[in-house]
């Protein structure tokens, strides 16, 4: 979690076990067999200024940080293609509640409601016409 884009807290409550040496590696063997998949190293959002998908029908954010989720939907918002499902992974955890916040106002903002699933991530459906 880069100090930019989280609070101290964000960085408090981050799993260490989320880092380790060769994750790049990791990820680029698991989808190896993919065609259609190409992994990207970066830290999100300022990757964005190198890489960005021109159409995305399924978005799922999972930074735990606030800050960097938004301003990752800030550059996403017009890629997304009308009816993407948007999976938000820690919307409804209680220890996450400053980014439930973040992300209530600014899918409100944006003429969209969040769904809370049981499994505590939040669900949008992103229509055009609601922005």
């Amino acid at each position: 979690m880069q100090e930019g884009w989280s609070t101290e807290k964000e960085r408090r409550q981050a799993n260490p076990g989320y880092e380790w040496d060769g994750v790049y590696q990791d990820v680029t063997d698991r989808f190896a067999g993919f065609s259609n998949v190409e992994v990207v190293k970066g830290i999100v959002p300022d990757i964005f200024d190198e890489v960005l998908p021109d159409n995305i029908a399924f978005l799922h954010l999972d930074l735990n940080a606030g800050e960097a989720e938004i301003a990752a939907l800030d550059r996403l918002l017009p890629h997304l293609s009308d009816g993407a499902m948007v999976v938000l992974d820690d919307f409804g955890r209680l220890e996450q509640q400053d980014l439930c916040y973040a992300h209530e106002a600014w899918w409100r903002a944006h003429g969209h409601t969040i769904l809370e699933l049981p499994t505590g991530q939040g669900l949008v459906i992103f229509r055009k016409d609601a922005v």
